[in-house]
């Protein structure tokens, strides 16, 4: 009986030692992908903020050029700082969503692998009973011997468990190296003016301004038809909607 008791013992020791390689398979991988995760997120963040600082150099000298300065100015800048603010925030926000799908990938198979765990160690108490039982009844017979060829197999884990411990080690790697390869954009990218649309437009604004002063509109209507010339110009010039705002605010005050 005491040979049972000591093969069963270390049957635990080795289930024990399996458990806890998984669990630390499972965080390594883990941390493999959250490293790849933050990484790739910093990477856009910096970039966003590269693409932000690089606007608000250039930017005002482009606006001086058009003639554009004032609350103009001041509103276009603004403009870029809640672009670079919008960026920041979508990044993080696919930060947190591919942290959070990641940690729960985790904790399903900590979980999983728990229950494989009490399961096997369920199974070993109701063989060992069996066995007891087995043993006592074939020492009442006078016919006991040494079941060495079943207390052999105590010294291997079951395959099945095994398996199975590897199926959660091999998911939650291939959910690490997916969140690893996770892109981030910065967003904020082409928030300069396009000087060239804007010359363009503005030229073609000023005419339609003098154009109806000359027949006859005041000034106010002939700034309407400037506006309307601009939004017009706008879609045919392919004006992104920075640069509109901007020479529409500059239209506007006159």
């Amino acid at each position: 009986m005491g040979y049972l008791t000591d093969a069963y013992a270390r049957r635990g020791e080795l289930l024990q030692g399996n458990y806890n390689d998984t669990l630390t398979q499972l965080q390594g991988q883990y941390d493999y992908g959250a490293q790849g995760v933050n990484e790739n997120a910093d990477r856009a963040q910096q970039q966003a903020y590269l693409n932000y600082m690089l606007s608000k150099r250039d930017l005002p000298q482009q606006l001086a050029a058009l003639g554009i300065n004032g609350g103009a100015s001041e509103s276009r800048l603004a403009g870029l700082y809640n672009s670079y603010g919008n960026a920041r925030n979508a990044v993080d926000t696919g930060r947190n969503s591919d942290l959070a799908s990641l940690l729960n990938t985790l904790n399903q198979n900590k979980s999983s692998a728990l229950q494989a765990y009490n399961s096997a160690l369920s199974d070993d108490d109701a063989r060992k009973l069996a066995y007891q039982m087995e043993l006592e009844q074939n020492l009442a017979n006078g016919t006991a011997q040494i079941l060495s060829d079943k207390y052999d197999a105590l010294n291997n884990l079951d395959s099945t468990y095994t398996q199975q411990m590897a199926a959660l080690q091999q998911a939650q790697a291939q959910a690490a190296a997916k969140a690893a390869q996770s892109s981030y954009s910065a967003g904020n990218e082409g928030a300069q003016l396009n000087t060239e649309q804007a010359q363009a437009a503005l030229a073609s604004a000023a005419k339609a301004y003098r154009s109806a002063v000359g027949n006859g509109f005041n000034s106010s209507q002939a700034l309407d038809k400037a506006l309307d010339d601009l939004y017009t110009s706008a879609w045919e010039l392919g004006l992104d909607d920075a640069t509109l705002e901007a020479i529409a605010a500059q239209i506007a005050r006159g």
